[in-house]
């Protein structure tokens, strides 16, 4: 890795004198510094703050640290200073966000031994605040005592986001990547929800073996009441102690911490592997990987996984694959389902002893091949993966649906992620059947609101993207329309058939699109009038605008009740005005469509001096409920206006207005 900006010196001979002529134009530390600086790394996630070059991602120290109360023009450089032997060097911090900055500093040249590490908090080139810490420096290896490992992340990306998992009913958990250096038996992680500019105060969250390619991955789980939101940041440690033992503290070398931005993991796919095969052995397990990963591709770890297994006939089981030499459990830890429907529990299947083991759900449908259904126990692994297995004695196909059962309630929602497979015993795969899912599939909504609808499409269990897909809407009159909600997928009016525009007719309205990646089409419908919209999608695979026989499809309607909710305004074109002559006094009704246009307004007078006011006047509001009244002045009056409520809009009355004749 690129060390910037460094100067590194012999505080000896002639340059001695030197330096003491440039300490003269140091600058003077402010009296009034506001500014806070503190080391993340090295840090006190470890006891012994040592500090190596043993390669691991790089041959460099990463150093890190962070400021609160930034002055103008912030900037951190680092020192790193024996007090015996005099070496030093500086390097330039280079900035990652706005209050961390980072160095990698080459430590090759410098003697082993008892060293300060110095952060500095600058405003241009005054220092503001400044950090020092006791560290040892042992580079030279196999000199006694040897160079101690280490580790560097490289997920979460310093200054970058984290994904955080918050699986229901467990605990909240992301996952840190690192690679270690040659020689390390494990890596142990922690966090803080300290603040920028302070001393770190670590918890430790997990630990992780190193695997035989020096790299490994940290499931880190948050302790209980600590929100996503709360970290700042991660750090992790290369430990020497052998696993499978628990990591002892002791056993800690160096470590690597990175400032973050948390964020809440959403499941967006869910793919299974492998998806089709052909020709599979009887009386064979077959294993299967089904991966969740988020919206930013990263796997989710201990997100709960259902799986749907279909034909042939009800006898397909699920099955557990063991290591022939010591019967450890290869495929991941499942059961039958156990909420919101009934399931037959069922004998799974020992892939190693040739026995029943488990159980699995058997749904009963008549004259249909039930569904063999079961779900993880403990969630995905740290590579978002659940393991299973699938055992036929019967020749024919076998349909497979994994997905993320984030709400844990058994049931395949249209908007939880799901991925597929299909398998042929003794012959080909079956066809993939295709599945059309609205969400809402019914809902109450506002009078002239946009409500969001999304179309998923699944075949085989799988995105059906890039699939053409069309939407009707229908009613309850020609106010129904499609409107755009944030994420809108960018619909067209149909370019096939006999269409004109995007209606069918008077109170249908259509547009067409494509299912994205992740099999998802999104659409907003709207209506200014009461009733009811029906909405009708269907997968247009002979894309000719026409839903035809055969091609799949789904209904969903939006119930629109008009908010009664509304208020009024009024204006008068003078405040005093000469006796006998008029005054327009005008204003607008402001609510629901329905509740605007056509409505009867009162305009109320009453004498300057007291009494009451009553309507002199009536006038029914334009399409934008705008009104106006021409009213001639004898004498100087206050003025409002009213409009009466009704069973779908609400009475509302203005504000007094004067109106003076001189």
């Amino acid at each position: 890795m690129r060390v910037t900006g460094v100067r590194r010196t012999s505080l000896g001979g002639a340059l001695l004198g030197t330096f003491l002529i440039a300490s003269l134009f140091v600058p003077v530390m402010s009296a009034h510094a506001v500014g806070a600086v503190q080391f993340l790394n090295p840090s006190d996630y470890t006891t012994n703050i040592s500090l190596s070059n043993k390669p691991d991602a790089d041959n460099t120290v990463h150093l890190v640290a962070w400021a609160s109360s930034l002055p103008t023009n912030p900037f951190i450089e680092f020192e790193i200073a024996s007090p015996t032997t005099l070496d030093s060097a500086t390097v330039d911090g280079r900035r990652i966000n706005n209050d961390t900055w980072d160095a990698d500093l080459d430590i090759s040249g410098l003697t082993d031994g008892s060293y300060t590490l110095t952060a500095r908090l600058y405003s241009g080139t005054t220092q503001e605040a400044e950090v020092v810490r006791a560290v040892t420096v042992n580079s030279v290896d196999p000199l006694p005592p040897p160079s101690p490992n280490t580790v560097e992340m490289t997920y979460p990306a310093i200054g970058g986001s984290w994904g955080l998992n918050a699986p229901k009913d467990k605990k909240i958990n992301g996952l840190i990547d690192v690679v270690a250096s040659d020689g390390t038996e494990q890596v142990r992680a922690t966090y803080t929800t300290s603040g920028p500019g302070t001393d770190p105060d670590w918890v430790t969250c997990g630990s992780a073996a190193v695997a035989t390619n020096l790299t490994a991955r940290i499931k880190c789980t948050l302790a209980d009441g600590v929100s996503i939101g709360q970290v700042t940041a991660v750090a992790v440690v290369a430990n020497d102690t052998p696993a499978p033992a628990d990591p002892n503290p002791v056993a800690d070398a160096t470590g690597d911490a990175h400032r973050v931005t948390p964020y809440a993991q959403v499941a967006k796919e869910v793919s299974v592997d492998p998806e089709v095969l052909a020709n599979q052995v009887l009386s064979t397990c077959l294993p299967f990987t089904a991966t969740v990963t988020d919206q930013n591709t990263r796997p989710m770890a201990g997100t709960n996984v259902d799986i749907h297994a279909v034909g042939p006939d009800d006898q397909i089981r699920f099955g557990a694959i063991k290591d022939e030499t010591t019967g450890e459990v290869k495929t991941s830890p499942f059961q039958a389902p156990d909420k919101s429907h009934v399931a037959t529990a069922r004998p799974a299947y020992d892939c190693l002893n040739k026995r029943n083991e488990g159980t699995q759900g058997d749904h009963n449908i008549p004259n249909q091949d039930d569904p063999q259904h079961i779900e993880s126990t403990t969630g995905t692994n740290v590579n978002g993966q659940f393991l299973f297995a699938l055992y036929s004695v019967t020749a024919g196909g076998t349909i497979t649906t994994a997905w993320a059962d984030v709400n844990d309630d058994d049931l395949l929602q249209a908007a939880e992620t799901s991925g597929g497979s299909r398998i042929g015993w003794n012959e080909g795969p079956p066809t993939a059947t295709r599945e059309l899912f609205l969400d809402p599939s019914t809902a109450a909504a506002e009078a002239g609101s946009c409500q969001r609808v999304e179309l998923l499409g699944k075949l085989g269990g799988s995105p059906d993207a890039g699939q053409n897909v069309d939407v009707h809407i229908n009613g309850p009159d020609e106010t129904v329309a499609f409107c755009q909600p944030a994420d809108d997928s960018g619909g067209t009016p149909p370019n096939a058939g006999t269409h004109t525009g995007n209606a069918d007719d008077a109170t249908t309205r259509h547009i067409e699109g494509q299912l994205d990646s992740t099999g998802r089409f999104i659409f907003g419908v709207t209506a200014a009038s009461e009733g009811t919209t029906t909405i009708t999608a269907w997968a247009d695979t002979l894309e000719n605008d026409v839903q035809e026989s055969g091609e799949t499809a789904k209904s969903g309607s939006v119930s629109w009740a008009i908010s009664g909710v509304r208020t009024i305004s009024i204006h008068a074109s003078k405040s005093k005005v000469a006796k006998g002559r008029t005054v327009k006094i005008s204003g607008r009704i402001d609510g629901a469509v329905a509740c605007e246009a056509s409505q009867t307004v009162n305009l109320k007078s009453k004498r300057l001096s007291g009494g009451r006011f009553h309507t002199i006047a009536s006038a029914t509001s334009d399409t934008e409920g705008d009104y106006l009244f021409t009213v001639r002045v004898q004498s100087s009056r206050r003025y409002k206006t009213a409009v009466l409520g009704s069973d779908a809009c609400d009475a509302a009355t203005s504000r007094v207005i004067t109106v003076k004749a001189i």
